[in-house]
């Protein structure tokens, strides 16, 4: 029966070691292969700034990711609906839609829900209190998108980028 001393060394032996070695550079190589395509599906995907970086700037900001972006838009919004132009409430609208949509992407990324009307069916009133206002609002917005001759009234605008406006306000973004 051989002993653990002769085990030991048949294995560090330098002959074994030596036929070993292309074997242990082959393996070598298929792991970096698969390193790097993990590195490249990471950069590739957005998976590695969802899960990380995203996460990692709300906790030292305490806001959502993409708060400034949305209150500049915002801002453009507020500069648009000055003027009572049916055109240019609809395009205000149609922002502020897109904007939340961009925002709930970030917040319900990990439950799987593929579109903002899932992503909205989601939410409870815990999250938005005005979320029924917000899910007719979207549902105007496909309208207004698909068909250029809806009419829009002034004061339903009006009242429909107020909710907008509440809703990113409980998010603390403007």
């Amino acid at each position: 029966m051989p002993s653990f001393y002769n085990i030991i060394s048949s294995i560090t032996s330098s002959e074994l070691q030596e036929t070993l070695f292309p074997l242990r550079i082959f393996l070598l190589v298929i792991s970096l292969g698969f390193l790097g395509f993990l590195i490249f599906f990471l950069i590739k995907t957005k998976l590695l700034k969802l899960l990380f970086l995203y996460r990692l700037t709300e906790f030292f900001t305490l806001k959502i990711y993409g708060a400034k972006k949305t209150k500049k838009i915002w801002k453009k919004i507020k500069k648009i609906t000055e003027k009572d132009n049916e055109k240019l409430y609809r395009k205000a609208i149609i922002m502020a839609d897109r904007q939340l949509e961009r925002l709930l992407e970030r917040l319900v990324i990990l439950y799987q829900k593929r579109n903002f009307e899932e992503r909205l069916d989601w939410l409870t009133s815990a999250t938005f209190s005005n979320i029924d206002e917000l899910k007719k609002a979207h549902e105007l917005r496909k309208i207004i998108e698909r068909d250029p001759n809806h009419i829009l009234n002034l004061e339903q605008a009006k009242e429909i980028l107020e909710n907008y406006e509440k809703a990113f306000r409980e998010l603390d973004i403007i």
